[in-house]
């Protein structure tokens, strides 16, 4: 019985990370903090130009040709490098990390499960739901918690140095990842 509730809790796992091939491709909103040979820079990705870089104070998505010229302009040679994050990287990291805490404990609960033995001192006894249950929400909360921290440092940082070459590798980097 207890191999049986493994593999169909292993299933489940499989199923939870598998990743569906979808076709059309995601809009992307980055957070950027952009140096320039002084001081920095903040706000959001919004076009990526032959030449300049544009940002946005409001989300906006990436774009790789020029539209609104309401937008904050920096030519490429006085930017010394750029590091962006992902909107939203550290709800996706709470997340993932909580479910994956949540069933790594589930599962880890219901192996090391013992019934307790008769004891005067113990009558509190826990069945083997509740043991699945406790080490479940222990898992979840050390996994929200990893997921957040892994989530808030993933950043990608890009070397300009004023090179129009490493602005170019950076525009091919984000409009085919």
């Amino acid at each position: 019985m207890k191999q049986l509730k493994i593999i169909g809790t292993l299933s489940i796992f499989f199923f939870l990370t598998g990743h569906a091939q979808d076709s059309l491709k995601k809009e992307k909103i980055f957070k950027a903090v952009i140096n320039p040979s002084s001081t920095h820079m903040t706000g959001f990705l919004a076009t990526i130009a032959d030449s300049s870089v544009f940002l946005s104070n409001t989300p906006a998505v990436l774009q790789f040709r020029f539209v609104n010229t309401n937008l904050e302009k920096l030519n490429y040679r006085k930017i010394m490098e750029i590091k962006l994050q992902r909107k939203g990287s550290v709800g996706k990291g709470v997340l993932i990390g909580s479910l994956t805490g949540m069933l790594a404990g589930a599962i880890i609960a219901a192996v090391t499960y013992k019934a307790p033995a008769p004891n005067y001192w113990n009558h509190f006894k826990y069945t083997e739901g509740e043991t699945v249950f406790a080490g479940a929400l222990f898992g979840a909360i050390v996994g929200a918690g990893t997921g957040a921290i892994f989530g808030a440092i993933s950043y990608r940082k890009y070397l300009i140095n004023g090179n129009w070459e490493n602005l170019e590798e950076m525009k091919m980097d984000l409009k085919y990842k």
